[in-house]
Order: structure tokens, then sequence, then C-alpha cells
């Protein structure tokens, strides 16, 4: 709120914060040239429909709209159809079976109390140095990361309770090396490049 105080050219936020910040007359839209509505395949997969309508509620007609959609399915095409005019549809092409990089994947079947133990073995028989596990929580980031360390696995914990600036270093720290695990919350999944791991493990 006190950076918005003079004013923003552009305005990041999820629908409701941005609904927050209106509520306290923090923020005015009703002046707004461009809505991009980021991830708009998500934005209703996770059930913002309701706050997305008062937030174009709150916007002047004349500005310019822009989806961006991982895919584009019968609930994206609706509010296509419903804020768009003379649209412009550019598609990036998908990837080629032939371009796509071969990928294994195995499901092991382990107790419950084994699976650090399971993790530790696999990070090591297969020589992974750069490995993204994912589990269900903040604490069981820290949990993991703190055990796989204590094995002699550089390990790093990262989620979303952390800091902009612990976030940067810790994915700096991944990209150059200097941890061999990341150990994370689906915080990694969407928005987030990190090039060629060889593992990744779906702890939980």
């Amino acid at each position: 709120m006190t950076g918005l105080r003079g004013g923003a050219d552009v305005v990041v936020a999820t629908p409701g914060r941005l609904l927050d910040l209106m509520e306290r007359n923090a923020l005015d839209i009703s002046r707004v040239e461009a809505l991009v509505l980021d991830e708009a395949d998500r934005l209703l997969d996770l059930g913002f429909a309701e706050e997305l309508e008062k937030v174009l509620a709150a916007l002047p007609p004349g500005r310019q709209n822009l989806l961006f959609s991982a895919t584009f399915g019968q609930g994206v095409q609706a509010l296509a159809g419903g804020l768009l005019r003379e649209a412009v549809r550019i598609e990036a092409e998908a990837v080629t079976a032939s371009e796509a990089p071969a990928i294994l994947q195995r499901v092991v079947e382990v107790d419950a109390g084994r699976r650090t133990e399971l993790l530790r073995h696999l990070v090591k028989s297969e020589g992974w140095r750069s490995a993204i596990v994912f589990v269900a929580t903040r604490y069981a980031t820290e949990h993991l990361a703190r055990k796989l360390c204590d094995a002699g696995i550089p390990a790093a914990a990262f989620h979303g309770e952390m800091s902009q600036g612990q976030r940067t270093d810790t994915l700096e720290a991944f990209k150059a090396g200097r941890s061999d695990v990341l150990v994370t919350t689906d915080l990694a999944v969407r928005g987030i490049h990190i090039a060629a791991p060889e593992g990744v493990v779906n702890y939980d």
C-alpha cells in the first residue's frame, strides 16, 4: 500500500489481493489502459472466477485485454469471448515428439518412513547433480533439505514463505551447482525456469 501511494505504471497482482487494495482505497483501476490475464486457465481452475468478475466490473470499457494461457479449454474460450473484440490469437507451436527429450518415468512404492532413505539412494546411485524434489508443505521442504544435508548431499529448501531475496539466492545457488537438490513446494512448478534437471521427484 505504501508503494502504491505515488502511483504505478504497472501493477501485478492476484485477483483477491487486487480487490483487497481496492476496498481499502489504496488502488483505483478505473483508468487502466491494459489488462493482462496471465495463466488465464489457472485463474479459472483455481476458483478465481468470482473475484475476476468483480475486478472486470471495476475496469473501464475502453481498454486493451490480453490473455496468456497454456491451454485454451472451454472456460478460457468463454472468458475470451466475453472480453475480447476483434481478437488476434497468437499460438506458440507445441514441441513435437521428435524434439522432446527422452524422459524415463518411474513409480516406486515405498513405506513413508523409508522415503528419505530411498531419495538419498536415488540421488547417489543416479549421480544427480541437479534434482528437484516436490513436497507438500513449507515445513517438509526444510525438514527434508536438512536430512539430505546431514547425509552429505548439498540440498536447499525453496518455498513461498522465503523473502524474494532468499528465493533468488537459493535458485542461483542451485543453478550454479552449489546445491545438488532443490526441495520445494509447488511454488517452483510455474514461472521458474530450471534448464534440464537430471531428476524430478514427487516425494509426497
